[in-house]
C-alpha cells in the first residue's frame, strides 16, 4: 500500500479550531514531570506485534508525546483526540525553535534534532503526520494502534478508547532528557535509550528488522547503496522508495540510540555502527 493512502486510513484526528499552543503552554507541557512508582515493563498489548512504520523515522518525538502525555494528566485516562492535538502542536513549537537552533549551530544529517517533529510549512498535514507516526491511535475495531502502543508506552482504556500512560511511559516521560532538561549532546539521554532499546527489542519484528538492518551494514561494509541493494533483495515486494524510507528510518531511530552515524550523503554515504549495536537488540536480554 502506498505511503499516502496508509496515512489516510491511520491518521488520527488532530483537527481544531484552537489557535496553536503558544510558547510558554509548550514550555509547560515538556517539562519533567513528577517521579512515579514504576512497575516492571510489560509488552505491548497489540494482538500481532509488527515493526514501527517507516515514518516513525526517529524516537526523541515519541518522547516528546509521552512527556506531553504526562503533564496533561494526573494520572486519569486523557481524550485521545486531545492527547494527540496537543502533543502534535507542541511538537511543532518545539521543532520550529531546534530547527532555528541546528541552522544557527549548523547541525547537519543526523545531527539534527528537528527531524521528525512537524515543522512543514503546511500545517495541518504535519500534525496529523505526527500522530500517526509517533502517537497511538484506535483502529476500526477499537484496538490501539502506532508506535506508543507498538512500544508499550501507552494504552486505551475504556469505552471512550482514553488514553493512559502505562508504568513504562511514565519511566519514560520522567527520564532526563539533553533537549528538554539539561544542555547536552544527541536526542536521548542514556536512561531514554536503556528504555528505548529495551522496548524496541522486546518487539519481536522490530528486533528483527533492527538486527536485519545491522547485519546488512556489516556484510556491506557500511556502504548506504549496498544497504539498500540488500534490502531490496530480501524483500522484492518493497518498491525503491520503500526501501529507501525503511532504511533511513532504521538509521534515524539508531542515530538516536547511538547505535551508528552516517558519513557523506547518498549513495556514497558511510554507515559505521557503534560497538554493541548487535547486542543491543538480541533476545533475552
Amino acid at each position: 500500500m502506498a505511503f499516502g493512502n496508509q496515512l489516510s486510513l491511520e491518521d488520527p484526528d488532530v483537527s481544531t479550531a484552537e489557535p496553536e499552543e503558544r510558547a510558554d503552554d509548550s514550555v509547560a507541557l515538556l517539562r519533567l514531570p513528577e517521579a512515579r512508582l514504576v512497575q516492571p515493563p510489560r509488552p505491548s498489548q497489540l494482538d500481532e506485534p509488527t515493526p514501527l512504520f517507516v515514518l516513525t523515522n526517529r524516537l526523541f518525538p515519541i518522547k516528546v508525546a509521552c512527556r506531553v502525555a504526562a503533564n496533561l494528566t494526573d494520572g486519569s485516562p486523557i481524550a485521545l483526540r486531545e492527547l494527540n492535538r496537543t502533543a502534535a502542536e507542541v511538537a511543532r513549537s518545539l521543532g520550529e525553535s531546534l530547527r532555528r537552533e541546528d541552522e544557527q549551530a549548523n547541525r547537519k544529517g543526523q545531527a539534527r534534532r528537528w527531524i521528525g517533529l512537524p515543522v512543514s510549512a503546511d500545517r495541518d498535514p504535519a500534525l496529523r503526520r505526527f500522530a500517526s507516526s509517533f502517537t497511538l491511535h484506535a483502529d476500526s475495531s477499537g484496538a490501539a494502534r502506532g508506535p506508543l502502543a507498538q512500544l508499550g508506552l501507552a494504552e486505551l482504556v475504556g469505552e471512550a478508547h482514553d488514553a493512559q500512560l502505562t508504568d513504562t511511559g511514565w519511566q519514560l516521560a520522567a527520564a532526563a532528557s539533553p533537549i528538554l532538561d539539561e544542555s547536552g549532546e544527541g536526542t536521548l539521554g542514556p536512561v531514554e535509550r536503556e528504555i528505548f532499546t529495551a522496548a524496541l527489542r522486546r518487539q519481536p519484528s522490530e528486533r528483527q528488522a533492527a538486527l536485519e538492518f545491522i547485519n546488512f551494514v556489516e556484510e556491506a561494509g557500511g556502504a548506504q547503496s549496498e544497504v539498500d541493494a540488500r534490502l531490496a533483495i530480501k524483500h522484492p515486494d518493497w518498491s525503491s522508495t520503500r526501501v529507501t524510507s525503511h532504511r533511513a528510518a532504521m538509521l534515524g531511530r539508531m542515530s538516536d540510540l547511538g547505535l551508528v552515524s552516517v558519513d557523506g550523503r547518498g549513495d556514497a554515504a558511510l554507515i559505521t555502527l557503534a560497538a554493541g549495536a548487535t547486542a543491543s537488540f538480541e533476545e533475552g536480554r
